[in-house]
């Protein structure tokens, strides 16, 4: 039995399905690396309040940095002009040591 095909492409039947829950799952838009030192001035500065754990939550104490949540995160910018430790970065410009930040922050709110 032959594989399934998309008759525009040639590619698989429901790769581009597939493709599109693998981007989706992915797209983030700033990222905080392990430069950052709580300082809370992002918390602050973000209007949708998508970086925790926040002061009040018990994970504060023990985090060793703070994250973005990027399904309430709406690429405003207005933490990366607040860091002072300069940890934020757009997705796109996270420095080559620091690539590893996209899986942790991932990593943060997967175990939530």
């Amino acid at each position: 039995m032959p594989n399934k095909q998309c008759s525009l492409v040639g590619a698989p039947a429901g790769a581009f399905r597939n493709f599109y829950r693998i981007v989706e799952k992915q797209i983030m838009a700033h990222v905080i690396t392990d430069s950052c030192i709580k300082d809370g001035l992002c918390l602050d500065s973000c209007p949708t309040g998508c970086i925790h754990p926040t002061q009040d939550e018990p994970a504060y104490e023990t985090a060793t940095q703070l994250y973005i949540n990027q399904e309430e995160c709406i690429d405003c910018g207005a933490c990366i002009s607040t860091c002072e430790s300069n940890a934020i970065f757009p997705a796109e410009e996270v420095p080559e040591e620091k690539k590893d930040a996209a899986e942790k922050n991932a990593a943060y709110y997967a175990n939530a």
